[in-house]
This record gives C-alpha cells, structure tokens and sequence, in this order.
C-alpha cells in the first residue's frame, strides 16, 4: 500500500514538473491583463530599447505626391501579448531619427504578426502605418506617445504621454491634440449615443457601432473629428454614419470587381469586414 501511495506521489511530482517545463501555466493560473492600463508600463519598460531595434529593422516608403514630390517615412512594429490590441511601434524621419515612439492599436492583436512583412499601404506624418493584407486595410493606429530617456517629442498631437491617464479628476478626457473634452454616452435599446462637450460647447449626439471586446469601457483615445473612440479593452467605437457611407461604397467597388486604394489611413474601411458587437 505504501509503495502504491509513493508512486503516486513521484507521478504527481514527475508530473508538476513536467508542467512547468514545458511553459504552460497551471489550470489556477489568472488569466493575463492584455488591456491597454495593464500593457502600457510593460511596453514603456521597453521603450528605449525598442529604439535600437526600430532604426536598425524599419522599412522604407516613399509616396510621390503632386505637385508637392515624394514623401519618405519608414516604420516598424513589435508584436502585442497574446490577446492584446495593443503594442510598440515606431516611425521615422528620412534622416532616420525616431519621428513618433509609443503605443499602436490594432483592431485584431493578430495583425501586429504581419506589420513587418506584409507590403505596407501607407505610413503618414501622424504616426498612422498600414499594410495591405488580402487585397485589405490593416491600420495601426499610435495611441500613446512615449517620452523616454532617449526620446523626447514635446507637442505632439497625442497626449497625455506615458501611462498617464486619458480621464481627468473632473470627468474630463484629453483628447488627440491635448485639450480636453467630454463624453457624454446614452443607450435606446441595443443603440449607443455619444455627445462631445467642449467647454461649453457640445456636439450633437451620434450614434456608434461598438466591435471588438465589451467588457471595459474606458477611452484611451479619439481623433481629432472623434470619429471613433478606442477603449481600454481593444474594443473600438465608430461612428455609424461615417461607416455606413464607406462600407457601402467599398462593396460597391467589391461586387464590380474594381480594387481598393489602400493608401491612406481609413478605420471605417478596414472595419467593413468584421461584425459588430450587439
């Protein structure tokens, strides 16, 4: 009996053993924070080494554009955590100093495998990058700028810097250009309204289409136009007139058989071929 009891014990052991070796995490193990609040100090940890490996691997574009001439912008991706829309990336002056560094979104995590080798659609002189990828956009939106010890960007037009927080004591959030604004959400059934504050001043409310995760529902980021809202979960909140408008002239262009221009950041296009979140 005490035999049978002690092989028990060296199997569980061999066993234990067995598991960790290999790397896969124990059946109690918490699930990883793949969030942007979770994520941003793992990623600005690797800020500044991450510039060595951005002016040494980063890819080359040139756009000729009339009658202003070629545009020269080079850019680079690092891959995001499993489960993760969230990861580093970089681009470059055609001096080749570092013109944004910081946090990139992409609406699948997956599509930060492919930054690197896919043919690139566009890079532009806000940091936007895009890749072509089965006749489709990929965009990789910056999100966060970094300021580091070995980079320093003052008054570019993302803030806050860092792993500052996007919303105020107030209530308020900072928005692309470092101002500030409010996001005053309503919900009429499966429908959700955003109205935009400025000061005194508000927008008129507009509906959005949420796609992607649903869980957390912070914002971290908004453009200028507050066309979409990106959240702190990877999910991402369109505006539904601006993707109705495209999605229909995209599949126009699909069912008479023409081909995209994939040479501009566009989120509503790419979002054309997913479904939203009910």
């Amino acid at each position: 009996m005490r035999l049978k009891q002690k092989l028990s014990l060296d199997l569980i052991k061999f066993l234990v053993l067995v598991t960790f070796a290999s790397g896969a995490a124990p059946a109690c193990a918490a699930e990883a924070d793949t969030s942007f609040e979770a994520q941003c100090p793992l990623l600005l940890a690797q800020a500044d080494s991450f510039v060595h490996a951005c002016t040494l691997n980063a890819r080359v574009q040139v756009r000729d554009f009339e009658p202003i001439g070629p545009e020269v912008h080079s850019a680079y991706l690092g891959q995001a955590a499993l489960g993760s829309h969230f990861a580093l990336g970089c681009t470059l002056y055609p001096n080749g100093q570092i013109d944004f560094l910081g946090i990139y979104y992409s609406v699948d995590g997956a599509n930060f495998k492919f930054g690197n080798t896919a043919p690139l659609a566009y890079i532009d002189g806000d940091g936007d990058i895009g890749i072509s990828r089965d006749n489709h956009l990929v965009n990789f939106i910056p999100v966060r700028l970094f300021q580091t010890a070995t980079y320093s960007r003052p008054g570019f037009a993302t803030s806050p810097s860092n792993c500052m927080p996007s919303k105020l004591g107030d209530g308020e959030f900072q928005d692309w250009a470092g101002g500030s604004y409010f996001a005053v959400e309503t919900h009429q059934g499966n429908s959700r309204f955003i109205q935009v504050c400025i000061d005194l001043n508000c927008n008129p409310s507009e509906e959005y289409i949420l796609y992607r995760e649903k869980d957390d529902q912070r914002i971290i980021m908004t453009n200028e136009f507050y066309e979409y809202f990106i959240l702190n979960d990877g999910a991402i909140l369109v505006k539904k007139k601006s993707l109705n408008e495209i999605c229909t002239y995209v599949n126009r262009l699909i069912r008479s058989g023409e081909s995209l221009q994939i040479n501009q950041m566009d989120i509503e296009e790419e979002l054309c071929s997913y479904d939203p979140i009910k």
